[in-house]
């Protein structure tokens, strides 16, 4: 199921390319008990499918490399070596000062 999630998903994101819609990756699973009475063996049926429609909800922006995969920062831009992540934790106590 894993290999087909993974080609469905770049076949989207090639759809989304190529005619700018919007696209969809399903995936659904069926739990029942493998037979009635016993909850013991459990049969897990799985569908993949993909379809371009409207979206409702939340919007993440990615970028796509040229493998279809989906990554955060644009591969295609350089990273300036002047950006560094400043540490936000106090890394030594802060000092009281008497007075005032």
């Amino acid at each position: 199921m894993l290999a087909d999630c993974e080609s469905e998903m770049r076949e989207v994101v090639e759809h989304v390319r190529a005619t700018g819609l919007k696209g969809e990756l399903i995936i659904k699973l069926k739990i029942s008990p493998n037979s009635k009475g016993n909850t013991d063996i459990l049969k897990i049926e799985d569908d993949v499918a993909i379809k371009v429609s409207k979206k409702k909800g939340g919007v993440s922006i990615y970028y796509a490399d040229d493998g279809g995969k989906l990554m955060r920062n644009d591969p295609r831009q350089m990273v300036h070596p002047a950006l560094v992540v400043v540490a936000t934790e106090v890394t030594q106590p802060i000092r009281q000062v008497s007075g005032s």
